[in-house]
C-alpha cells in the first residue's frame, strides 16, 4: 500500500540562486522518476548527478519501497518531488530532504551516496528474487575485471517448457556447449535437437575487447542468472551484459537481424550550454563506416575509438555485431541504433549514451568503459608534454609486442585441425620462424603442385630499423598467436596478422611480388593541432620519403624514415616501407594509395600521428619517436650551409628545395626561430640529394579519359611527340606539339612543356628528358593523359586539345615548416606577390615574359624574401593574370596567413611561390633586382648626407686653423 504521510522534509540552507538550482534538479529528478518507474527497470532505485553552474555537481536520489507497484511508486515519487522543489526554487536550499512511508527523494551539493552505487550499477534492493545488476570480481594481473547485468527479457508468449521435458534437456545440453565453446571463443552458436517443439538455438557474444576469460566468466554467470531470473521458464530470453550476451529460443535466430529487445540508457549527466550532438554522431558514423567496410575480411563487426576530445573532455566509442550478420545486416541494425543514440541522448547533449540488442551494440561515454591493449587500436607510450593547444596522457602496453589487426578472410576457404593444410602451415610457421633469426624479410612455399587445394604460401616483414633479434622475437610471437586462432574462429586458409614491428601473412594462393592494398589496419592520432594546418607538411614529406624509397639509385630495402623539427614543442617522424619483393613500380603504387587516405583522413583534420599497414606497404608519422634511430642504417650529420650572398638568408625547411640544407642547432632569434633540423634516411641521403639532380614535385596519372596499348597508335605518336620535345628542348624553354591525323581524334597526342624562365637552356633539356622518362615509368597504366610537375619544369600530354587553355588542376602546393611565431607577413607577401603578377601580366610586353623574381629584405628585416611568377607562354595576359589571381589565394591564405617563410602553388598554366631560400637563378633571371628597400635607400642617403655635413664641418675647422697659425 501506497501512503504519503507521516513524511519527513528538510532543506539545507544556503544558496543565493535557487531558481537556477530549481532548472538543475528537476529535469534529473523526471528522468529518475521515469528510469525507475519504466517497464524495463530491475529495481525502485536510481541516483544520478549534474552540473550546478560551472564547478558545482547536484547529487539527486529516488527510491521506491519494493512492495508497492510502479503506478503508486510514480504517484509517491511526483509527489515527494512537489516538495522537494519548493525547496530548490527558494531562496535557501542547497539541498533537501523528502522522506516518506513509501519513497523518498533527496538531493545535495555533496555526494551522499557510494558514487559506484549510480544508475550505470544500481544497488540491489531487498527484493526476491534478486534482479539487481550483479557485480562480480576478480583479480587478474592486479586489476579487477567487472562482469555488470544490464538487463534481461524473459519472453513467455512464445510458449514455456517443462522442468523435465524435452527442451529442458535441450537447453542445457546447449549451454553445456556454449560454456565449454566460450572458453576458446569470442562468439558461437549452437542447435540442439530434432523435433522443431522442442529445438533449441541459443548464442553469445562477448564484446571483442575483453578477454577470452572474461569472456568465459560472464557466460558462466550469464546462463546461470537466465535460469535463475525466468523462473517460469519461457521458450524465448535474452541477458545483456555489460561484457556479453546471451540468448536462446524455439525458432532460428541466427544470421537474423534484429533489434528488439533491448536495452538503452542515456548518461543523466549533460551539458548545460554545449552542444555536442554532431561531434557524436561523426565519430560513432565513421565508426560504423570502419566495422563494416567491405575490404575488412574479419567476420567480427568491431570498432572503438578511445579518446576523442569534444568540448572539454575526452570521450570514448565503440560498436559491435554479432559475427553471423551480413555486413548490409549489421550496418542496417548499427544505423537504427544510431538514430536512438543520437536523438534521445547526444541530442540532449548527455555525456553518454548506450544500446544493446539481439544483433548489435553502440555506446559511447566520457569515461573508458572498454579495453583499450585488446581492442583494435595500438597505443604508443606518449611521454607528457606541456602545450598550449594539446594535452597528452601516457599510455602502457603489458605485451612486448602490441598487435595491430588480425583478419581473417573466410572467402578463400577453410581448414579443419588435423588437416594437410595445417601441417603445411605448421611447417611453414616453423621455417620462417627459422629464417627471421637472420633475415629481415622471407617467404616461403610449402605443398605439392599437384595438390594446390592444401599449399601454403607464407611471408614475414619486419620494419627495417629494428634489430634481427627483435625481428625474430616478433615473427615468433605472431606465429604463436596465429596458430591458436583467438581471432579466427573458423581457421580460414588465407590471414594476416600485422604488428607494431612486423608483419605475417599466410594464404592458399600466390602473395608473392604482388601488390595488395588490403586487408589494412588504419589509425589517426586522437591529439591534433588547433589552430595550425599541417596537411600539406604532412604530405609534402611523406611524398619525399616515397621517392627516396623508391629511387633507381637506393638500396633495394624500399624503406626510408626522418624526423623535422616542426615547432618549438614537437618534432615529426615520419616512416614508409613496403616489401622487398615488389618492384618499385608496385611499391610506388602501393605507398600513393597510403598516402591518400593518410593525408586526406589524419593529415586534413590536423590529427599528431596517422597511419595506415597492410600486406605490401605501410606508411606512418607521429610527433612520437616510434622507429629506432640507432639499429638502422642511418645517417644523422649536422651539415654546415653553405656560403650564401647574404648571412641573414635562413635555411630552408621545406622538401621544396632541391638540395635541402641541414643546419646546426641555433638558439631562438627574436624575429623568428632558427629550427634545429635534421633528416635519418636508410640510406645516405646527403649523397642522395647531390645525385638526384632535378626534384619531381607531384604527377597525375588520368585514366579517366582512357587509357592506349602499348603498341597502339596513340603510344606511337606519345613516343614520336617526346621525341620532338626532348629535341626542341635542347633549344627551347617551352614548346608544344601535336601528332597524329585530324581523322583519327582518338589517337592524337597533345604535349607541350615549360620550363623555369630563369635556368639555362642545358638543364632545361635534361630535365625534360627526365620528365619523360618518369612520366612513362609512373603511369604504367597508360592513361591518355597526365601531367609531371617538376622543381625546374613541367611535362603533360593529352588527348584533347591543351593549347593556350588555362587550366588550374591538377596542381601542386606546399608550404613551409618554418614559421613566425610573432611576426605578421601576410600584408607583406601579397603585396610583393601582386607586384610581380602585374609586372607578368603588363600589356605590350611579349608573350614569353609571362615571367618575374624579385627579392626584398624589407619584410621583417631580419632575412631575404625571394618571389616568383611565371605562366606558360601559350596563355594570353588576361589568362595568365587569372591563373595567378587563383594562385595568390592559395598562396596567401594557406601559407603567408600562418606567417609561413615559404610557400608555392604549381600548375598546368603558371607557378607562384616565395621563400627565405634563393630558389631561382638571379643571373639569368629575365628581371635584375635589387635587394635594397626603399627604407634602406632613405636610411643610406641620410647616413651619407651625415657624413657629408660632417666632413665639410671638418674641413672649415682645418682651413680656419691654419690661417690663424
Amino acid at each position: 500500500m501506497m501512503e504519503l504521510r507521516p513524511s519527513f522534509i528538510e532543506c539545507v540552507i544556503s544558496t543565493p540562486d535557487g531558481g537556477e538550482l530549481n532548472r538543475t534538479v528537476e529535469p534529473i529528478f523526471t528522468r529518475l522518476i521515469d528510469e525507475v518507474t519504466s517497464r524495463n527497470s530491475a529495481q525502485y532505485f536510481a541516483v544520478g548527478e549534474g552540473s550546478y553552474f560551472e564547478y558545482q555537481k547536484v547529487y539527486c536520489l529516488v527510491q521506491c519501497t519494493p512492495d508497492i507497484s510502479r503506478v503508486q511508486c510514480k504517484e509517491c515519487l511526483m509527489n515527494a518531488l512537489n516538495y522537494t522543489l519548493q525547496c530548490a526554487n527558494s531562496s535557501s536550499g542547497l539541498g533537501s530532504y523528502h522522506n516518506g512511508p513509501s519513497c523518498q527523494t533527496r538531493y545535495g551539493v555533496f555526494p551522499f551516496f557510494d558514487l559506484s552505487s549510480s544508475s550505470r550499477h544500481p544497488v540491489q534492493p531487498t527484493a526476491s528474487p534478486p534482479i539487481s545488476p550483479q557485480l562480480r570480481t576478480s583479480n587478474i594481473g592486479g586489476t579487477k575485471e567487472f562482469i555488470v547485468r544490464k538487463d534481461y527479457i524473459c519472453d513467455d508468449t512464445k510458449g514455456t517448457y517443462t522442468s523435465n521435458g524435452t527442451f529442458s534437456s535441450n537447453l542445457k545440453l546447449a549451454f553445456s556447449n556454449l560454456t565449454t565453446l566460450s572458453s576458446s571463443r569470442i562468439f558461437s552458436n549452437i542447435t540442439i535437437g530434432s523435433d522443431a517443439a522442442d529445438n533449441v538455438y541459443a548464442l553469445y557474444d562477448c564484446r571483442n575487447d575483453i578477454s577470452l576469460d572474461l569472456c568465459h566468466r560472464c557466460i558462466e554467470d550469464a546462463i546461470k542468472s537466465i535460469l535463475d531470473l525466468c523462473n517460469d521458464q519461457p521458450k524465448e530470453a535474452i541477458v545483456f551484459y555489460e561484457e556479453c550476451m546471451l540468448r536462446y529460443a524455439n525458432r532460428m535466430i541466427f544470421s537474423t537481424m534484429e533489434l528488439t529487445p533491448n536495452y538503452t540508457n542515456c548518461d543523466l549527466v549533460y551539458y548545460t550550454n554545449r552542444d555536442i550532438k554532431e561531434a557524436i554522431k561523426s565519430t560513432l558514423k565513421s565508426l560504423v563506416d570502419e566495422a563494416t567496410k567491405e575490404s575488412k575480411s574479419s567476420s567480427y563487426y568491431f570498432a572503438s575509438k578511445p579518446m576523442i576530445r569534444i568540448v572539454d573532455r575526452y570521450f570514448y566509442f565503440l560498436v559491435q555485431c554479432t559475427p553471423d550478420l551480413s555486413r548490409v545486416q549489421c550496418k542496417e541494425c548499427l544505423t537504427n541504433a544510431l538514430n536512438f543514440t543520437v536523438e534521445s541522448c547526444a541530442s540532449d547533449h548527455r555525456l553518454g549514451g548506450h544500446i544493446t540488442g539481439p544483433s548489435c551494440e553502440m555506446r559511447y561515454e566520457d569515461k573508458l568503459f572498454f579495453n583499450v591493449s585488446s581492442s583494435n587500436h595500438n597505443y604508443t607510450p606518449r611521454p607528457v608534454k606541456t602545450m598550449s593547444t594539446l594535452t597528452m596522457i601516457l599510455l602502457i602496453e603489458t605485451e612486448e609486442f602490441s598487435r595491430l589487426n588480425f583478419e581473417c578472410d573466410y572467402d578463400k576457404g577453410t581448414y579443419s585441425s588435423n588437416s594437410t593444410f595445417r601441417v603445411n602451415l605448421e611447417l611453414a610457421f616453423s621455417n620462417l620462424t627459422a629464417l627471421s633469426s637472420s633475415r629481415m624479410f622471407s617467404n616461403v612455399t610449402v605443398g605439392s603442385d599437384a595438390d594446390e587445394a592444401n599449399k601454403v604460401y607464407a611471408l614475414f616483414d619486419c620494419r627495417n630499423d629494428i634489430s634481427l633479434d627483435k625481428c625474430h622475437r616478433c615473427i615468433k610471437f605472431a606465429v604463436n598467436n596465429t596458430l591458436d586462432l583467438d581471432r579466427c574462429i573458423y581457421q580460414p586458409k588465407d590471414g594476416v596478422a600485422m604488428y607494431e614491428e612486423c608483419t605475417l601473412h599466410y594464404a592458399n594462393r600466390m602473395t608473392f611480388s604482388t601488390m595488395e592494398l588490403t586487408p589494412n589496419y588504419t589509425y589517426c592520432d586522437s591529439f591534433m593541432f588547433i589552430n595550425r594546418p599541417i596537411k600539406m607538411d604532412i604530405k609534402s614529406n611523406l611524398k619525399s620519403l616515397i621517392d627516396e624509397a623508391t629511387m633507381n639509385s637506393s638500396s633495394s630495402s624500399n624503406f626510408a624514415i626522418k624526423y623535422v623539427n616542426y615547432t618549438v614543442e614537437e618534432d615529426f617522424y615520419f616512416l614508409v616501407q613496403c616489401t622487398p619483393d615488389l618492384s618499385r613500380v608496385q611499391c610506388k603504387e602501393c605507398l600513393t594509395d597510403a598516402l591518400n587516405y593518410t593525408v586526406e583522413l589524419c593529415g586534413s583534420e590536423d590529427r599528431l600521428g596517422g597511419r595506415i599497414e597492410g600486406p605490401s606497404c605501410k606508411m606512418r608519422y607521429s610527433v612520437d619517436p616510434f622507429f629506432n634511430v640507432s639499429s638502422s642504417v642511418l645517417i644523422s650529420t649536422y651539415v654546415t650551409p653553405p656560403p650564401d650572398d647574404h648571412d641573414n638568408l635562413s635555411s630552408d625547411l621545406s622538401p621544396m628545395s632541391s638540395t635541402p640544407v641541414l643546419p646546426p642547432p641555433s638558439t631562438p632569434s627574436e624575429g623568428g626561430r632558427r629550427p634545429s633540423i635534421f633528416c635519418l634516411y636508410c640510406v645516405s641521403s646527403i649523397t642522395q640529394a647531390t645525385e638526384e639532380e632535378f626534384v619531381r614535385n607531384d604527377w597525375e596519372c588520368d585514366d579517366t579519359k582512357g587509357t592506349y596499348t602499348s603498341n597502339g597508335t596513340f603510344s606511337l605518336n606519345l613516343k614520336l611527340a617526346f621525341s620532338n620535345l626532348t629535341a626542341l628542348s635542347s633549344s627551347r624553354i617551352f614548346s608544344n606539339v601535336t601528332v597524329g591525323s585530324d581523322d583519327d581524334e582518338a589517337n592524337k597526342v597533345y604535349a607541350l612543356y615549360d620550363c623555369r624562365n630563369d635556368i639555362p637552356l642545358d638543364k632545361c633539356h635534361r630535365c625534360i628528358e627526365d620528365a619523360i622518362e618518369s612520366i612513362l615509368d609512373l603511369c604504367n597504366d597508360q592513361p591518355k593523359e597526365a601531367i609531371v610537375i617538376y622543381e625546374e619544369c613541367m611535362l603533360r600530354y593529352a588527348n584533347r586539345t591543351i593549347f593556350s587553355a588555362m587550366e588550374l588542376t591538377p596542381n601542386y602546393t606546399s608550404c613551409a615548416l618554418e614559421y613566425y611565431t610573432n611576426r605578421m607577413i601576410k600584408v607583406a607577401i601579397k603585396s610583393n606577390l601582386e607586384t610581380l603578377m602585374s609586372k607578368a601580366t603588363k600589356e605590350g610586353s611579349s608573350l614569353l615574359s609571362n615571367f618575374a623574381t624579385k627579392y626584398v629584405s624589407d619584410i621583417v628585416g631580419d632575412r631575404f624574401f625571394y618571389f616568383l611568377v611565371q605562366c606558360t607562354p601559350d596563355l594570353s595576359k588576361v589568362e595568365c593574370k587569372e591563373c595567378l589571381t587563383d594562385a595568390l589565394n592559395f598562396t596567401v591564405d594557406s601559407c603567408a596567413s600562418y606567417n609561413r617563410l615559404g610557400g608555392q602553388i604549381k600548375g598546368p598554366s603558371c607557378q607562384m611561390r616565395y621563400d627565405v631560400k634563393r630558389f631561382f637563378n638571379v643571373s639569368s633571371s629575365d628581371y635584375s633586382s635589387t635587394p635594397m628597400s626603399s627604407k634602406s635607400k632613405a636610411k643610406l642617403s641620410f647616413l651619407i648626407v651625415i657624413i657629408c655635413v660632417v666632413f665639410v664641418f671638418a674641413l672649415l675647422v682645418k682651413i680656419i686653423c691654419r690661417r690663424k697659425s
